[in-house]
């Protein structure tokens, strides 16, 4: 493993063990509490898939479960994570500030669409530069239509996939440059949405809200 890798995951670990002081959350995800009933209409008016939606509740603490997907044909939650808001000005790690500006390195609310896989550049929580697999957006709403020329995707985020990994969780996450308003989520996570896209599910919709 090369050295600045074993770094990252060195400094990566105590900073989760460090976090892991903070008080609790609840991280347990009704489905009672997604908005359901509009998002299936939403879905099948856009043609879009209409067997699996993925919410990204920015009202919940950025150390719960905030990341669902959602299985519409069994009816039930599958998969649930950490989700990280962006790091742009404003923002504090208890409370996102949303943007469409371009720049602004803000969250972006509202549907999109999964448009491809692909691989994108960041900077992991330590600092590092990296190469991580990312799922392409395109935004559907005037809140959210300049996100493919942002270059939002959905990545992994070091961060979220050490906590989620050792079982540790503060309430809130701190402001990483792993999200520059993307959705930077668990290893764990990514890995269950992209394993639905490989078995044909295109045109998965986000719906994020707050």
């Amino acid at each position: 493993m090369p050295k600045k890798y074993r770094i990252t995951i060195i400094l990566g670990l105590a900073l989760a063990l460090i976090w892991g002081y903070s008080a609790a959350v609840n991280r347990d995800v009704s489905p009672d509490k997604l908005p359901l009933k509009e998002t299936r209409t939403y879905c099948g008016q856009k043609s879009l898939n209409t067997d699996y939606i993925v919410f990204v509740d920015f009202s919940r603490s950025s150390g719960s479960d905030r990341f669902i997907i959602y299985d519409n044909k069994e009816g039930k939650i599958v998969k649930s994570g950490i989700c990280l808001h962006g790091s742009g000005k404003g923002n504090t790690r208890e409370q996102p500030v949303f943007s469409n500006v371009p720049g602004s390195n803000c969250s972006s609310l509202g549907h999109y669409r999964i448009t491809a896989k692909s691989k994108i550049n960041l900077q992991s929580s330590t600092g590092l530069p990296i190469t991580a697999k990312c799922l392409r957006l395109e935004g559907l709403d005037s809140s959210n239509s300049n996100a493919a020329a942002r270059g939002i995707t959905v990545h992994i985020a070091f961060s979220a996939t050490v906590c989620q990994a050792l079982n540790i969780r503060p309430k809130y996450m701190p402001l990483s440059p792993e999200s520059e308003g993307c959705f930077a989520i668990s290893n764990s996570c990514y890995d269950y949405l992209e394993k639905l896209i490989d078995n044909g599910n295109k045109n998965i919709c986000i719906y994020a809200y707050n």
